[in-house]
């Protein structure tokens, strides 16, 4: 009998060769996996005198899950001596397995069991039975909506996690052509990345600006690489951990030609490779990148693993063949910067007009506008809405090491607060929603879904996306016997109001807005309330920061409102190659209402690399982010206070406010700035230009009780706005 621990690997091979041989008088408690989450079962075995590790040995078996369903598995060669089988099992309770293992001297028998216990997974990804162009959760049934990336994984490590990855670049000095932007463990990249952002489909291409997990595929003898297919198993383990699906492209080009049975073998060899050691981890199949496969080739791949898939994931391949049969997804790459009046149109016309007939799945696996500039995230903002609003899937290639590089897809704190706001709103959907029919109104673009008992509408306008739309109407027909929407802003992720629904139509005001709002017709999307705040030391004064001295900048953080809240330092992150840095102030750290707190801020810059200090905050108690303002002095540039929250160019206080109102203004810009005040319906009823001051007091205290927009503009450009509750 033989027992064995969870992924990764940590036995002893000592103590797994006495299990195996001589504990048949010994009791072990039998080995627990949760539901859909992979177990490893190793097989030890001597590789002497095995000339290929990986295609002369066979193994395969059966696992009997509890109600008697077979599932046929195989293994694969992981380390010296060590064979392993990897199983996701779907069901709770006992499972049984018989695995066979085989070389040219040797067969074998393992008879085993495993506990399945519950888990929080809600199973693997696949098709809605109802609708083809979307995904569902296999267990729950609930909607998956998939926004994700793809980024450059180099060779060039000892550690695919230990290592340090690159994270919200800025511009790069003239003449320096490395990334310039943060440098972090890989972990905390993911946990940016995913538990925050909420991006949760990751796209794997094997060779494509990264590693390659096999070194020859051939009819003499496939060779993978040992190290790296473990990094691929620890890269695609701590994917799964912080949320991520994973979208496995197998190889760049195709290997073996399909007119021979010999190297075409080769390749099946290599499928099978792929589905018995990523099968439990992955839940999309690519077969090549950006290359020209012939179709019988593409045939017989899929249909390889169509036919040996225990977990049974749909396969696709990025120069597409939308009408193949073989081809389950359409995954076609799309590059190009639009009008940033048009990047909700121009989503759903690269999503519909060429496959919107055709009855499969669109995942764009690559997508990208080709460097940054200021309206990036808007335009970001605008795709991805679009692409829930029209049953398609965007997957960014990741270029946010700097923002001066022509290429990809720049993805900043600010894209990926926009991304953390999507989803906050998309699990509010049920899995049966389908679009409507696309309307126009005037200026603002009305994209809509609806389902049996609910609907969601996102309006964009078309011509002006820096235009605050005040006082817009819209007509909406309440499902079922009506009750109480919900207007959601789209940049902060902030609830704008609610809207009462009676049945039947109801013509309702929009709260005023820029750019961009959503509505739901049920449910409150939650509230993110993580916040980071940046302080930069790179960019153009990069190479004037004396190495090896002490540095100080002091961070200012106030509690606008007039609750108590408390901050948690989240993490420090710089490596230590580059940077030291230290936070003296004693954390968590309680702010009473109205008060202020300044914590200095000591780093040391030993190398001319681009690095930078990142400190996070986590508010564990306090109504609302609204009331937390954190501003840096004495920082190596202007303007280094870069916090998650656009909006912070105006600061409004205190909230409620009775008598007097407090504007204060962090923008840049230089010169007199216009503080305007709109009712609810839209109406202005106050006007204010700041001086030289950068606080302003508006005397509200014949106002009528209620809720308030206070926008502030340059030359008619609004730079951001707040809503303030006023009350007597």
């Amino acid at each position: 009998m033989s027992r064995y621990s969870r992924f990764p690997f940590a036995i002893s091979f000592a103590a797994l060769f006495c299990s195996l041989f001589f504990a048949s008088n010994t009791v072990f408690a039998i080995p627990s996996v949760e539901r859909f989450k992979p177990i490893d079962i190793p097989i030890p075995h001597p590789q002497q005198g095995i000339k290929n590790v990986w295609d002369d040995v066979q193994i395969s078996g059966i696992m009997k899950a509890p109600d008697g369903t077979a599932y046929t598995v195989g293994g694969f060669y992981h380390s010296k001596d060590l064979w392993m089988v990897r199983f996701a099992p779907d069901q709770v309770g006992m499972w049984k397995y018989q695995l066979t293992f085989s070389d040219m001297f040797t067969k074998r028998e393992i008879i085993d069991s495993f506990q399945c216990i519950s888990s929080n997974e809600q199973g693997f990804i696949r098709l809605h039975p109802a609708n083809p162009k979307r995904w569902i959760y296999s267990a729950t049934g609930n909607l998956y909506a998939p926004v994700g990336f793809g980024d450059c994984m180099g060779a060039a490590r000892d550690s695919i996690l230990a290592d340090a990855d690159l994270l919200d670049g800025g511009y790069r000095p003239k003449g320096y052509h490395e990334g310039i932007a943060w440098i972090l463990p890989y972990s905390q990249y993911l946990i940016s990345y995913g538990d925050v952002a909420g991006f949760n489909i990751y796209r794997y291409s094997d060779g494509n600006c990264a590693y390659s997990i096999f070194k020859n595929i051939s009819a003499s003898g496939n060779n993978y690489d040992t190290l790296h297919s473990r990094w691929t198993d620890t890269l695609f383990t701590a994917l799964r951990a912080h949320g991520f699906r994973i979208f496995m492209t197998i190889m760049t080009g195709p290997q073996g030609n399909s007119s021979d049975n010999n190297s075409m073998a080769a390749t099946l060899r290599y499928v099978q490779y792929c589905i018995d050691r990523y099968g439990s981890l992955v839940d999309f199949w690519e077969l090549t990148n950006e290359s020209n496969p012939d179709s019988l080739w593409v045939a017989k791949a899929a249909n390889y693993f169509h036919a040996n898939d225990t977990y049974h994931h749909l396969v696709s391949m990025s120069n597409q063949m939308p009408n193949h049969p073989s081809i389950d997804i359409i995954s076609p790459h799309w590059y190009g910067r639009e009008d940033v009046r048009n990047s909700d149109a121009n989503t759903a016309f690269n999503i519909t007009y060429e496959y919107g007939l055709i009855r499969k799945p669109i995942i764009f696996g690559e997508q990208g506008e080709g460097g940054w500039d200021s309206l990036s995230a808007i335009r970001l903002r605008g795709r991805i809405w679009s692409a829930l609003f029209n049953e398609g899937t965007l997957i960014f290639w990741n270029s946010t090491f700097a923002k001066d590089c022509p290429c990809n897809q720049y993805l900043g704190w600010e894209e990926r607060r926009y991304a953390r706001v999507l989803q906050n709103f998309s699990v509010l959907l049920d899995s049966g929603m389908r679009p409507v029919p696309e309307r126009q109104s005037g200026d603002l673009n009305i994209w809509g879904l609806e389902s049996q008992r609910a609907f969601a509408i996102y309006i964009r306008n078309s011509q002006d996306v820096k235009k605050l739309n005040s006082g817009r109407k819209i007509t909406l027909t309440a499902k079922g016997p009506g009750g109480t929407g919900v207007w959601y802003d789209v940049h902060s992720g902030n609830v704008l109001g609610l809207a009462p629904l009676d049945p039947g139509q109801n013509t309702i005001t929009i709260p005023d807005f820029q750019t961009d709002i959503a509505f739901i017709s049920e449910g409150t999307p939650a509230v993110d309330k993580s916040f980071r705040i940046d302080i930069d030391p790179r960019t153009e004064e990069l190479l004037n920061i004396p190495l090896n001295t002490p540095q100080t900048f002091s961070l200012r953080i106030t509690n606008t409102g007039v609750n108590n809240i408390v901050l948690e330092k989240n993490w420090v992150s710089s490596p230590s190659k580059i940077l030291s840095l230290s936070v003296a102030t004693p954390f968590p750290l309680t702010l009473s209402g109205g008060e202020s707190i300044t914590i200095p801020v000591q780093y040391t810059m030993t190398d001319t690399g681009g690095t930078a200090v990142m400190l996070s905050f986590l508010q564990s108690a306090s109504p609302s982010w609204e009331n937390v303002a954190i501003s840096a002095t004495g920082a190596p540039r202007s303007g280094v206070a870069e916090s998650k929250k656009e909006e912070e160019l105006i600061q409004v206080f205190p909230d409620p406010a009775n008598d007097l109102l407090t504007v204060r203004t962090l923008s840049p810009y230089k010169g007199p700035l216009t503080i305007n005040i709109f009712s609810i319906d839209g109406m202005k009823i106050a006007e204010k230009t700041t001086g030289d001051s950068n606080e302003s007091l508006i005397d509200v205290s014949k106002f009528p009780d209620g809720s308030y927009t206070v926008s502030l503009s340059s030359q008619g450009t609004i730079l951001g706005s707040k809503k303030v509750i006023i009350m007597h």
